[in-house]
């Protein structure tokens, strides 16, 4: 449950802030937050359809954000249809393929980034071995573990499914 300053802080948002609690950043905040803005709203005797033809949010945008942290698909699609709009089986194809790319594309950040280190910490581990004594080889070994740490890791984000978001069962 909020705490009262919560409260009180939202209460005071603009109502353009509210809209965008509510729908195109409505994914960034928790569940209570979005109730208190919510409620707030309809105190003020504000209206979603209104703000939206007012402000012309970018519906893709909101979709996007509102998928990318977890809403569930009928909610959104239920949100909307409150509104009065109707997503189009068309747009949400195109925002499921935007998010696939994101998320590939992040993947194949992080296996750039990961490469590099795990051949840093092999050729470290190498160094280390050379060197023959206690002390370089204690550090090959933890070089070593590290590299293997880190190849898992690679292997796990190679064989990492993409999120699937279910279009059909609009």
């Amino acid at each position: 449950m909020a705490d009262i300053s919560h409260i009180a802080t939202i209460e005071k948002l603009s109502d353009e802030a509210l809209f965008k609690i509510i729908t195109l950043e409505r994914g960034l905040y928790k569940k209570e937050v979005i109730a208190i803005a919510e409620t707030t709203f309809k105190k003020r005797r504000l209206s979603l359809k209104d703000f939206q033809k007012k402000y012309n949010f970018d519906l893709v945008a909101e979709v996007k954000n509102r998928l990318k942290y977890g809403e569930n698909l009928q909610d959104v699609i239920l949100h909307f249809k409150d509104r009065d709009i109707e997503l189009s089986q068309n747009m949400l194809n195109s925002v499921n393929q935007k998010l696939t790319t994101e998320e590939r594309l992040n993947i194949g950040r992080k296996l750039v980034v990961y490469s590099l280190v795990t051949l840093v910490f092999i050729v470290t581990a190498i160094a280390n071995f050379i060197g023959r004594s206690i002390l370089g080889m204690a550090m090959g070994i933890i070089f070593v573990i590290l590299s293997i740490s880190m190849l898992i890791i690679i292997y796990r984000l190679v064989n990492k499914k993409t999120t699937a978001y279910s279009l059909d069962s609009i």
